[in-house]
């Protein structure tokens, strides 16, 4: 298991790297309304990064900078993206991000989250 303190760990690198990559796509996505292929394929990769991070996060152990870079990262990723994609899944993922974000800095965790 890693210590909870520890940064460098592959889970932790690779949602650095999503993190950092996140702008390249930014810039790739287009003015027009037909989206850009480019785009989508860079979205789904990094999309996919979140997995793998997930899964190396559970098999290795947690750390405080993972937890709290693995949400941030999703966060970018998404309202990023949102500016081009613009789909309904998209809104409804912000929603939830600002109901979780509002809740918890209210002081507690939605019961949802905590397992009752």
């Amino acid at each position: 298991m890693v210590e909870p303190d520890k940064l460098a760990t592959w889970a932790n690198a690779i949602t650095v790297g999503r993190l950092l990559l996140s702008p390249l796509m930014f810039w790739v996505i287009p003015d027009d309304e037909f989206g850009s292929w480019i785009s989508f394929v860079m979205w789904m990769a990094f999309s996919s990064t979140d997995f793998l991070d997930g899964y190396l996060a559970r098999r290795q152990g947690t750390t405080s900078a993972g937890a709290f870079l693995d949400p941030l990262a999703d966060k970018v990723l998404i309202l990023g993206a949102s500016g081009g994609v613009g789909h309904l899944a998209v809104q409804v993922a912000k929603a939830r991000g600002a109901l979780v974000a509002a809740t918890a800095s209210a002081g507690g965790a939605p019961r949802w989250r905590c397992g009752r």
